[in-house]
């Protein structure tokens, strides 16, 4: 399902009393409503992100962070085991959102290099070794995957790879090739 085959938790509900009247006519329960598919949907992501995932030492982790909602931003770690990665490569299939764990979510006031690193250590914790870091080129995210590799090299001598995603590289790239062209100017 993509984003624009996607219906909202209202439609969701009335969606679902319309099938059930057409397919059962003399079905009288009650159809959930749209808050209850929410607390649902809100418990299901719960489970995701606390749920025991496989304890190995070849996950790739691609973290970002939100913009600013109000004084916070989140941090999100998702993650994918490099074998899975490497059959997803061979089989000349892109990488989609069902083919990675959530690995670690914190909602947090302040987000600096610092707080980053710890997110990678908790991340870790629960899922095993990085064997791979992907982030973008925000210089917060950039301080804490450094961070982070440097104290695994020293601690464990242990080396993790930190690539840059390529949408943004690439958008960096753009920008910094087309930051004084007009055109470009007049659509940003």
């Amino acid at each position: 399902m993509t984003l624009k085959d996607s219906i909202s938790l209202r439609a969701t509900s009335k969606g679902i009393r319309s099938f059930f009247s057409i397919i059962f006519p003399k079905f009288k329960s009650r159809i959930p409503s749209y808050a209850t598919i929410n607390r649902w949907i809100k418990r299901v992501g719960l489970y995701n992100l606390r749920k025991p995932l496989e304890q190995a030492t070849d996950w790739i982790a691609i973290a970002d962070t939100s913009i600013s909602i109000g004084t916070q931003k989140v941090i999100m770690i998702l993650g994918i085991q490099l074998s899975l990665f490497k059959e997803l490569i061979a089989k000349n299939q892109p990488l989609r959102l069902q083919d990675v764990e959530s690995l670690h979510m914190k909602i947090v006031e302040t987000c600096n290099g610092s707080v980053i690193c710890h997110a990678f250590q908790e991340a870790e914790t629960r899922v095993g070794k990085f064997c791979q870091i992907c982030i973008d080129g925000g210089p917060d995210m950039q301080a804490g995957a450094r961070s982070f590799v440097e104290e695994i090299l020293k601690n464990e001598g242990r080396k993790i790879r930190i690539t840059y995603d390529t949408p943004h590289k690439v958008a960096c790239f753009f920008k910094a090739r087309l930051e004084d062209d007009p055109k470009f100017l007049k659509m940003t």
